[in-house]
């Protein structure tokens, strides 16, 4: 992925300054998919290259929880696990074409820093 966005709702437990929360909705992204270098017969005399880059939409579900790091400054960590179906890719080696079928889905690890602006101080407190 050369980048992605996320649209999604969060619900979660305060405890002790602690939020504990689930996550899910919808993720976008830029994306490659690739198949390199494979073989299209056995011993393998002859290899083949697909690829397929477009923008693709999907899903997304998580977790994580965020606690206060001082004043309105706050830290998280976040585990958000995506899919975004399936694609095929082709390939063409001496005029035969080859093609496949590939899921694609992964997982996302983010840790992070937020402050909170203006009036509201926030829901720590």
């Amino acid at each position: 992925m050369d980048f992605f966005l996320t649209l999604r709702g969060r619900l979660g437990v305060l405890f002790n300054q602690w939020l504990i929360y689930g996550t899910a909705g919808y993720i976008g992204a830029d994306t490659t998919v690739s198949v390199v270098n494979a073989c299209t017969s056995q011993p393998c005399s002859v290899s083949v290259n697909a690829q397929n880059e477009s923008f693709r939409n999907g899903w997304t579900v998580g977790g994580g929880f965020e606690t206060v790091l001082s004043g309105q400054w706050t830290v998280k960590v976040e585990y958000l696990y995506f899919d975004f179906g399936s694609v095929n890719v082709s390939g063409v080696v001496n005029n035969n074409t080859y093609t496949w079928a590939l899921d694609t889905d992964g997982s996302l690890v983010r840790a992070g820093v937020n402050h909170q602006f203006g009036w509201w101080n926030g829901f720590y407190k």
